[in-house]
This record gives C-alpha cells, sequence and structure tokens, in this order.
C-alpha cells in the first residue's frame, strides 16, 4: 500500500509537478510503510481526505480479516493528519474525521487554528516542529523512528514548502516526504 500507487496523475497541460510529487523525484517511498502523516493546511485537506477514507476502508477490511489469516497486512498501521485552518468554521469534513478517530484504532486527528477560538483539544496557532514531532512519535518510546513514515502535505505554498523543511529536519528522506501541487508560478497573495 503505498499512496503513490493509487494517486492519480495531475491533468494540468503543464503542471508544475505531479500530483504529490517527492521532494526529490528520483526517490521513492520507503519499503515498507508503518505509519502515514497527513499534513493539511485549509482546503488543503481535500485531497488528502480522499486518501484517508482510502487507508480506513483498508484499515478496517485488515482488521476485518486479521483473525481469519495470519499473514501480515501492508496496510501502514497508524495514520495521523495534522490540520490547520484559520478557524474552526473554516475545517472541512470535521465531523467526519472526529467519527473515524473515535471509530479506527491507529487513526489520530491534531487540529490547529490560526484564528479565532479553537475546538475543545486543538491547538491555537500554527504547526510547529514540536507539533510534528509529536505527531511522529507514538507516545511509547522517547526516541522518535521516521524510517517507515510516509508523509503528504497540501496546502498554501508556504506552508508546504515550511513543512517539508521542517520534516525533513527530524530526519525524514526526500522520497518520504510528497507534496500535493496546484499552483502555478507565483500564486501567492502579495501583502
Amino acid at each position: 500500500f503505498h499512496l503513490a500507487d493509487i494517486l492519480p496523475s495531475c491533468s494540468r497541460k503543464t503542471p508544475p509537478a505531479p500530483v504529490a510529487a517527492p521532494l526529490a523525484p528520483e526517490a521513492g517511498p520507503p519499503a515498507e510503510v508503518e505509519h502515514l502523516l497527513m499534513v493539511a493546511g485549509g482546503m488543503g485537506l481535500t485531497p488528502l481526505y480522499a486518501m484517508i477514507q482510502h487507508w480506513a476502508s483498508a484499515r478496517r477490511t485488515a482488521q476485518e480479516t486479521r483473525g481469519a489469516s495470519t499473514g501480515a497486512t501492508n496496510v501502514p498501521s497508524r495514520l495521523t493528519l495534522v490540520y490547520s485552518a484559520k478557524s474552526a468554521e473554516e475545517m472541512v469534513f470535521l465531523s467526519s474525521l472526529q467519527a473515524l478517530e473515535a471509530e479506527i484504532d491507529g487513526f489520530r486527528l491534531c487540529l490547529h487554528v490560526t484564528r479565532g477560538e479553537p475546538l475543545h483539544g486543538a491547538v491555537k496557532g500554527r504547526i510547529q516542529l514540536d507539533h510534528l514531532v509529536a505527531a511522529l512519535g507514538d507516545g511509547t518510546k522517547d526516541e522518535m523512528d521516521v524510517s517507515k513514515v510516509l508523509c503528504c502535505i497540501c496546502g498554501p505554498k508556504l506552508m508546504t514548502d515550511g513543512m517539508s523543511m521542517l520534516l525533513r529536519a527530524l530526519g525524514l528522506q526526500p522520497g518520504q516526504v510528497r507534496l500535493e501541487r496546484w499552483w502555478c508560478g507565483d500564486h501567492e497573495k502579495k501583502k
């Protein structure tokens, strides 16, 4: 189960990069993925939500058939979504994501609100390095093992660039960090 295998190619005439492009095109994902880390900013959750739904379906099937077979599954056992939006009201698919967190063992939702009042359990402010460390950890070890992590990031360009730099600083290799890109040229608003 590799997200790179299930993602459609970009249909634009001149895309700046393929959908979910790795930081280094020649670098592939890890041979074995145990933890999917999704980092979304605002409406950047939309393409990641489809991937989360696919993982949830595969995870349910793997959990249902685990008792019937002794073979290992190739569905990652963990998916963590770190999701940031300006306000709680702007968070799309929130009730569905909260239901998935309650239903599926291995799914964790980490919410951030940059403006306005955060929901109960959400962090006020932007995603920082310590939030990524917490998202990558499993809560049982002092050390963080990133060798079997695949990360997909989607959001505004400055956010995706910043998150990919932070993840690289934490030891993720270029093939482990996938960026969803839909912008062409300088699309960011100048202030």
